[in-house]
């Protein structure tokens, strides 16, 4: 392929709501070594989707060009948009999925983000369904297939292919089903309600909960 290349999307747990849209020649693995070990940057990256594409160089820029609203700093590649609306993006033209698995770094270095990986996931695991307007029996869409849905229960679980789960293994599921290779997923990255995503629809209903108490001072 032409300009044949990797498109990357990085998330970092201490970066919440933050990607790094970037791309690469090489290996994936190579890149996420070289971003993490800048003094500045307290915990490894996490590689949320990588895809082969042609015009990698173009591409890159259409995507910086689409965001470009949500970019932070015209000098630097952060965004602050769910990764999952980048990964459509890329989805929309050819491609071949090289999202990486674990990636080796310094065990010291692995130690801290196993710690920040937690406190994320602590964060994550708050979102409580009804709490943020999703009501039992709502049907859930995967962010990666508009035909592929899951049936919120009680107990802030879902009803995927007749077995009850959690969001997140309900998403590893489906995701693997459809043939990529993502080896873990917080559900509330990769399911959707009303076309957003349940963190887009957390941090909407936090922000709005602020706005309300802002209001009674």
């Amino acid at each position: 392929m032409a300009d044949s290349g990797i498109l990357y999307v990085l998330t970092n747990p201490v970066m919440p709501g933050l990607v790094k849209i970037g791309c690469t020649t090489g290996k994936v693995e190579d890149r996420i070594r070289d971003v993490s070990a800048a003094t500045g940057v307290p915990v490894a990256f996490h590689c949320h989707f990588a895809a082969r594409v042609d015009d990698m160089a173009a591409k890159e820029k259409t995507l910086h060009q689409l965001f470009s609203d949500k970019r932070l700093n015209p000098k630097r590649e952060f965004f602050e948009v769910a990764p999952e609306k980048v990964v459509l993006a890329i989805r929309m033209g050819p491609f071949s999925e090289e999202t990486p698995g674990k990636v080796d770094i310094p065990l010291e270095e692995e130690k801290a983000l196993e710690k920040a990986e937690e406190a994320d996931s602590k964060r994550r695991s708050n979102i409580k369904l009804e709490e943020i307007g999703i009501p039992v029996g709502a049907q859930l869409t995967l962010s990666r297939g508009e035909d592929v849905h899951a049936t919120v229960v009680s107990g802030n679980r879902v009803e995927y292919e007749g077995d009850v789960m959690s969001l997140s293994k309900a998403a590893v599921s489906a995701l693997h089903k459809l043939g990529y290779k993502t080896p873990a997923a917080s559900g509330s990255d990769y399911w959707m309600y009303d076309g957003r995503t349940l963190d887009e629809v957390r941090i909407a209903k936090e922000a709005e909960s602020v706005g309300e108490l802002s209001g009674d001072q």
